[in-house]
């Protein structure tokens, strides 16, 4: 038996996997910057997907990315899935956005 058959349907499951990565420093916000990254991944509208509070709360994610009170840089990612696809976001600044054939359908 071929080792990528979805057993559930009785079909072959893509595993062709997509990365994207994204800055959000330089944006508004984390939060605005998973948002329009994600939509960008999977080729939709930014205000097409699901409110981002309903998998993450944005406020609690832009406290934790944030820079320590005395200024210096904290060492902290947060990876959680929003709209079907992976993202990580670290407080340095970057992020990716990642998928698999399988989940994009």
């Amino acid at each position: 038996m071929d080792d990528n058959t979805d057993h559930r349907k009785g079909s072959k499951a893509p595993t062709e996997a997509s990365q994207s990565r994204f800055e959000w420093k330089t944006t508004e916000s984390p939060c605005a910057a998973v948002v329009e990254a994600v939509a960008a991944s999977i080729g939709r509208d930014s205000t097409d997907l699901p409110p981002l509070y309903a998998t993450v709360d944005p406020d609690a994610l832009t406290a934790v990315l944030a820079d320590r009170p005395d200024g210096s840089e904290s060492a902290v990612s947060v990876s959680f899935e929003y709209a079907g696809v992976d993202v990580t976001i670290d407080s340095h600044g970057g992020g990716v956005v990642s998928s698999t054939a399988a989940r994009r359908e």
